[in-house]
């Protein structure tokens, strides 16, 4: 299992595990010990949990800071959740839950905005000849 994102209400996990919203599981965290969750949504591998009882903001941070202590003694055994990005930052790979993805290419960046612009001048052409057959 892969904690992503943790905060005193809840974490973001990964794992191949299977799931389902309303289950609850035990987490143990440093500094913290085991701690109930329940799984609130699911998209794929990834989890919403929501913690049972709600901890403390500051003891939420504890995990993290106990493992960049660990990983300044041994940086190869940095924990996965240190290693991996946070989710949906800096990696295009995993989408955020519930957002649609598309295999279709996109247009690239120059087309897009003269289309825009190609657009916007017939709007603006149309704009100016209602207002010259008002006046006329």
């Amino acid at each position: 299992m892969i904690i992503h994102n943790l905060s005193g209400t809840g974490l973001l996990i990964e794992t191949g595990k299977k799931l389902e919203p309303g289950a609850t599981f035990d987490v143990d965290l440093p500094e913290v010990g085991a701690t109930e969750v329940r799984v609130a949504w699911t998209s794929g591998d990834f989890y919403g949990c929501d913690f049972t009882t709600p901890i403390a903001a500051g003891r939420a941070g504890a995990p993290r800071l106990h493992a960049l202590d660990d990983m300044a003694a041994a940086p190869e055994a940095a924990p996965a959740f240190l290693a991996s990005p946070p989710f949906g930052y800096g990696t295009t790979e995993q989408p955020f839950p519930g957002e649609q993805t598309s295999s279709e290419p996109k247009l690239p960046m120059r087309s897009r905005i003269l289309f825009v612009l190609g657009i916007s001048l017939i709007l603006w052409a149309i704009i100016a000849l209602i207002f010259w057959a008002s006046f006329s």
